[in-house]
């Protein structure tokens, strides 16, 4: 009921900005989970919008059974996207409520004290926490944030104003995309569920086209890269899903290493694509990826709509529709970008306009 409940909500604010502007304005006295609700605590009017979001990457509540609030999740998003598609103001919105927790103590800090973005961020830096039946919190937490930045140069470089750790211990600020893109290295490293490094990488992905600002800061940290040509290079261990999505990844940065305050320039990326992976395997790991079962399961489910798709099951979902909206319509400038020398792209005119950075 709850499911469908969203569902309906989703298909009434879709593409009309009345009722988007109507969603906006409604406060909400509830707790969604009463197991989830400290005893005594009084519940306050919260904006529509926060709670969908709980529902879509919260904790499960301990009376569901995990298969049943994965169609809750879905829902939930779905409601969420449809709030914010066509709708940019509410994208800048969600936008400005991006917080890194303060430290490590305030990621277990209790949902309801969060705003949006902060429990977005907490849940995406906080993947080792949930359990193999709980990975679905970071899948949706990188939909969501997926969501919010895509197409969006204005909230991309909100985000990316966001950085972890506190200057006031000595620690080294580092911003939230170079912090992702550590999660996904570690998330293989320590064996964790595949969509977990899957869904960290296509955030990053959807965060990057279009932004050469993001990528000059994401090679600030020289590791990102030497990641990235693990996973596109190795040869026994390495999911084919995370290898097309990492090379697909390598050729976005190479494709928007444009902005003038690059730490690398392309010239000293092109070495790594020519030799090192090569720019037919680069493609054969991307073309892998686009034919595979799970890429084209999401296609049909993004192409379907809530009353034949439910979020789809569960044990198929490994890529989100941002993500495959995004893979095809770059996927041509894709292929020709990582064919070509360091000095082309950036005179080619669909790239023109992005000089000097976004």
């Amino acid at each position: 009921v709850r499911s469908q409940s969203l569902y309906a909500i989703g298909d009434v604010v879709r593409d009309n900005k009345v009722n988007q502007n109507l969603f906006q304005r409604i406060l909400i006295t509830a707790s969604v989970d009463d197991d989830t609700e400290p005893s005594g605590e009084k519940s306050i009017p919260e904006p529509a919008i926060v709670i969908v979001i709980r529902l879509s990457v919260g904790k499960r509540p301990t009376i569901v059974p995990a298969n049943e609030y994965y169609i809750v999740r879905a829902a939930a998003a779905y409601l969420v996207q449809a709030y914010v598609g066509n709708n940019p103001d509410a994208q800048l919105a969600l936008a400005a409520t991006l917080t890194p927790p303060g430290d490590a103590s305030s990621i277990m800090e209790p949902e309801k004290h969060q705003s949006a973005g902060s429990l977005i961020v907490s849940v995406l830096l906080d993947w080792r926490e949930t359990s193999q039946e709980d990975v679905w919190r970071v899948w949706y937490a990188s939909l969501l944030l997926s969501t919010i930045l895509r197409d969006h140069i204005e909230c991309k470089e909100q985000a990316l104003k966001i950085s972890l750790g506190d200057e006031s211990k000595g620690e080294e600020p580092l911003p939230l995309i170079n912090e992702l893109m550590s999660q996904a290295r570690q998330a293989t490293q320590f064996g964790a569920d595949t969509r977990v490094c899957i869904s960290l990488l296509t955030l990053i992905c959807v965060w990057l086209v279009n932004f050469p600002k993001g990528v000059a800061v994401l090679l600030d940290e020289s590791s990102n890269l030497t990641f990235l040509v693990e996973q596109i290079n190795g040869s026994s261990g390495v999911s084919a899903l995370v290898q097309g999505v990492a090379a697909f990844t390598f050729g976005l940065i190479y494709q928007f290493d444009i902005d003038a305050d690059t730490p690398m320039t392309r010239e000293s990326i092109y070495p790594i694509l020519s030799k090192r992976v090569g720019a037919d395997q680069l493609q054969i790991r991307v073309q892998r990826l686009r034919d595979s079962k799970e890429f084209q399961y999401a296609v049909g489910l993004a192409a379907g709509t809530h009353s034949n798709a439910y979020g789809g099951l569960s044990n198929e979902v490994f890529i989100d529709n941002v993500f495959t909206d995004l893979f095809k319509a770059h996927y041509e400038s894709f292929r020709a970008a990582v064919r070509m020398g360091p000095n082309e792209v950036p005179t080619n005119p669909n790239y023109a306009y992005l000089q000097g950075g976004m």
